[in-house]
């Protein structure tokens, strides 16, 4: 029997959330991100707000993102599920409700897999990408609790070019610490693989983020980078509110979250 935790694929799949996801009876999260200039930290300059509807179930529903501060440019997401919670449906829109493209997803219970379909055209294939870029083929593999343990991402139908693989280790609390990706040409040769190590504090907080790039051939290091966060603000239950960001020691950017409960 292949067992889905819908909230967890789909906020994973869509890298909302990583380690412990926030407790309570959540109706809302509104998320904003803001980056800092070189030598200026205290300058908050807006990337882009996110706001989550989320049910009684605690499984997203509908998410809005925007991408100026007077919320003049935006994309919308909806999400539907079976009866049995499993992720079904997401509906991407730009400036709502003109439908930018759809992601139908299928799952395998002998295999223990989920296909994802993107950009399916009209004659119910895989769009070329030269026709649609949004257009892919997703094949996630899951473990014994419906969690990802290996992506493969396809471009083009005609021969499926394989474009990255990324594989995924937990702890066992759940929490993602390891992600290898390994992409590829459209000749099917490998390219520069990266290899990103995560850990969390006791309450499953993100702490650090170590990504290293490889030379595909030598194996040798390319680059490396460390990310740190730490948290300024909780509310009353111990869900984090404000995140600061670094970039091998610089402050580069923060987090700011509202979360609205359900009564």
């Amino acid at each position: 029997m292949l067992i889905i935790v819908s909230t967890s694929f789909a906020q994973f799949t869509n890298d909302r959330h990583q380690g412990a996801k926030p407790k309570e009876n959540i109706d809302t999260i509104i998320t904003t991100k803001y980056r800092f200039n070189k030598d200026d930290t205290v300058t908050k300059i807006f990337e882009n707000k996110t706001i989550d509807a989320l049910n009684k179930k605690g499984q997203v529903t509908e998410s809005d993102c925007y991408f100026t501060s007077q919320n003049s440019n935006h994309t919308s997401a909806t999400f539907s599920y079976d009866d049995k919670g499993n992720l079904t449906d997401v509906k991407y829109y730009i400036r709502a409700p003109m439908l930018w493209y759809e992601s139908i997803y299928s799952y395998s219970p002998a295999t223990r897999s989920v296909s994802v379909n993107n950009a399916i055209n009209k004659d119910n294939k895989l769009a070329r990408y030269a026709e649609n870029p949004q257009a892919k083929l997703l094949v996630f593999k899951l473990d014994n609790s419906g969690k990802i343990i290996e992506e493969r991402n396809y471009r083009d139908a005609v021969g499926k070019v394989l474009e990255i693989t990324r594989n995924f280790t937990y702890n066992s609390k759940g929490y993602l610490i390891e992600m290898n990706a390994l992409p590829y040409d459209c000749n099917q040769r490998p390219g520069m693989p990266v290899r990103f190590l995560y850990s969390y504090n006791n309450t499953g907080n993100l702490l650090k983020e170590v990504s290293t790039q490889y030379h595909p051939i030598n194996h040798s290091i390319i680059r490396a980078s460390t990310r740190i966060y730490t948290y300024a603000k909780f509310d009353k239950h111990h869900n984090w509110l404000v995140q600061n960001i670094y970039i091998d020691g610089k402050l580069t950017g923060m987090v700011e979250k509202r979360i609205v409960y359900r009564k």
